[in-house]
């Protein structure tokens, strides 16, 4: 299974996001802002995956992304967003292994994205 990141300004989503992922047996750090996923890249074991909200307080999902990646380049990364343009810009990020997902989603939904990226 996966070391998963999740970085979700909205407590209840991100709540629900990493009690599925842990349920499916992945190992999963939950933080509020973007600032807070950074720390974790710089201080931490990094994660094989990266969910992060493209909206976020102190920095967004596209630029956490975009430094995550230049301290692991194999990160994979769902971006998710209620915004289909702010999608849009997620294809920006250079990286192969990029995928995105428009809220609300499925839990389904979710896990197939997951699926796909590790595979």
């Amino acid at each position: 299974m996966a070391e998963i990141l999740i970085a979700d300004d909205d407590e209840t989503l991100r709540a629900l996001i990493e009690r599925t992922l842990l349920a499916d047996g992945h190992s999963v750090i939950a933080v509020g802002d973007g600032g807070e996923a950074l720390e974790r890249f710089q201080s931490g074991p990094m994660p094989d995956v990266l969910i992060a909200d493209i909206d976020m307080p102190v920095i967004d999902g596209i630029a956490l992304a975009r430094q995550a990646l230049s301290k692991q380049p194999q990160l994979r990364i769902l971006m998710i967003s209620g915004m289909t343009e702010r999608l849009e810009a997620a294809g920006t990020i250079a990286t192969t292994h990029l995928a995105t997902l428009q809220k609300p989603f499925k839990l389904e939904a979710l896990r197939a994205e997951l699926t796909k990226l590790m595979g």
